[in-house]
């Protein structure tokens, strides 16, 4: 991928701070960001990630580093 772009985003991460979900939430652009190949595309609608479980919310690069694993998994 040249470029992601990604209109709206949401996160349903019972039990984060707003301090927590706008550091989960940089950490997702920002691995999504470093994970785009040149020159792949992909046009998406709409994806969507489940965790098993509750989630890690004190590890949160972790977190994001499953939510991108997912994404990146789905876009192919």
């Amino acid at each position: 991928m040249d470029s992601i772009s990604i209109d709206r985003m949401v996160f349903e991460v019972a039990g984060l701070s707003p301090q927590q979900a706008e550091e989960l939430a940089k950490h997702v652009g920002a691995g999504l960001a470093q994970a785009a190949p040149a020159g792949a595309s992909a046009d998406v609608d709409k994806l969507s990630v489940t965790l098993d479980g509750p989630p890690d919310t004190t590890n949160l690069p972790r977190l994001a580093n499953t939510i991108v694993n997912s994404l990146l998994r789905q876009i192919g």
